[in-house]
């Protein structure tokens, strides 16, 4: 007699995108552990007029988790803009109605999905480097140029590239390595958040 293994094949829907993060919240249900949602505003069509594609978000990745969890207050600022590239699976498109103001009544169409992955982002002016592989053919600098119509008018100083919760480890003090690959980045973030170089220790120093 052979005994016979009846396998479940599992279909996997994998989205990946350039999107505006916001509601960062924590969802507490009757039953069972909290969990992080976040919504993502995708840009799709031309790059000088995006158009949106809205998408309702659990957040299982690991690495989302983390991300999601560290500039919760940036993502539900409204004067500031977290414009990351995303990874999510399993959409599902749905509907809901509008029950309070004046669109009350109108529906609102999104997609739910789970939040798998973000590879890269930008808060504000500040790109962030996560460390993480990306599939995707688009550069971050092409993705941020997806955006250019709706973020605020682009410095010419170049952008504050650092691993992400670098400034979470910041004192008074700051050496940096000049073999550093985000030597020049950082040291233009040190002066933006208030650090004067001490020639003579070598070192930045937190103004007062």
């Amino acid at each position: 007699m052979t005994d016979t293994t009846t396998e479940n094949p599992y279909f996997d829907l994998i989205t990946t995108g350039i999107g505006y993060l916001n509601r960062a919240r924590t969802v507490t249900p009757q039953q069972g552990s909290a969990y992080e949602c976040v919504s993502i505003a995708a840009l799709r069509g031309r790059s000088d007029s995006p158009q949106y594609s809205y998408f309702d978000c659990r957040v299982v990745g690991a690495d989302a988790l983390e991300f999601i969890k560290a500039p919760k207050n940036a993502i539900n600022d409204r004067d500031t803009k977290v414009l990351v590239r995303f990874n999510v699976g399993d959409g599902e498109a749905t509907s809901y109605e509008l029950t309070q103001g004046e669109q009350k009544g109108q529906r609102r169409h999104h997609v739910k999905a789970r939040l798998l992955k973000i590879t890269w982002a930008k808060v504000a002016d500040e790109v962030i480097d996560l460390g993480l592989e990306d599939d995707a053919d688009t550069t971050p600098a092409e993705a941020d140029g997806k955006a250019q119509s709706q973020t605020a008018q682009a410095s010419n100083e170049a952008p504050a590239v650092h691993k992400i919760r670098w400034e979470d480890t910041l004192g008074n003090i700051v050496t940096l390595d000049r073999d550093d690959p985000y030597f020049l980045q950082k040291t233009a973030r040190l002066k933006k958040l208030g650090y004067c170089w001490n020639d003579e220790h070598q070192e930045w120093r937190k103004v007062a």
